[in-house]
């Protein structure tokens, strides 16, 4: 991904502007240990660590994906929607109740956690509001802090691998590039434009995150 140093191109202030925005709202989702086990918790400790943020179609409830466990907000309150405290790392809206996650389970949740395996969640999806979690693929593989839906496919940021990939049937993923991000978005318009922060600012990539 060749740098951005001439923000005065609309298209790129435009997408700076973007990122500007995802970044204030996404706080926590670039330096912690990708391998870290799962804690079981006995205090509710509330909204630690906002990895994501999206707005459910079917009701326009926004929710907040954090460091320990799934938030719904409304009227200024935010209410946990389960009692899990899964850290969904990755955390993008699909549809109406239908959530794509990533991150570490619930060291509680048996469906997702095995301690023979590691604690990473790959993708997983949520078809009644993040209630519950099944796995799709990469479990105990990746762990994704950033995802995204464009251009009828997913895009995930794997932090364990440093791995902007991609799918088409959310199963089998492409590694598109291996490099160091904080955060990422895909142009709405053209599935081969990807502006994504780094440590040292915006990156550019004019072939869908190849290059």
């Amino acid at each position: 991904m060749p740098s951005t140093d001439r923000p005065g191109r609309s298209r790129v202030s435009w997408w700076h502007a973007v990122l500007v925005a995802v970044m204030l709202a996404v706080t926590g989702c670039g330096n912690e240990d990708a391998a870290t086990a799962p804690q079981a918790q006995t205090d509710d400790p509330g909204v630690v660590h906002i990895h994501g943020l999206g707005v459910n179609p079917s009701d326009g409830a926004l929710y907040a994906a954090t460091h320990t466990g799934l938030f719904v907000v409304r009227d200024g309150n935010a209410t946990r929607v389960t009692d899990r405290y899964q850290d969904t790392m990755g955390f993008t809206v699909a549809g109406p109740n239908h959530f794509l996650g990533s991150g570490h389970p619930d060291i509680r949740d048996k469906h997702l956690y095995d301690p023979s395996r590691r604690p990473l969640l790959g993708l997983i999806e949520s078809r009644d509001s993040g209630r519950t979690w099944q796995p799709l693929s990469l479990l105990g593989a990746a762990d994704f802090h950033a995802l995204r839906m464009a251009h009828g496919r997913v895009y995930g940021y794997d932090a364990t691998g440093q791995r902007l990939m991609a799918t088409s049937d959310r199963r089998r993923w492409q590694v598109r590039s291996n490099v160091a991000l904080v955060h990422f978005a895909v142009s709405p318009a053209d599935p081969s434009v990807v502006v994504a922060a780094t440590e040292r600012g915006l990156v550019l990539s004019t072939d869908g995150g190849r290059g």
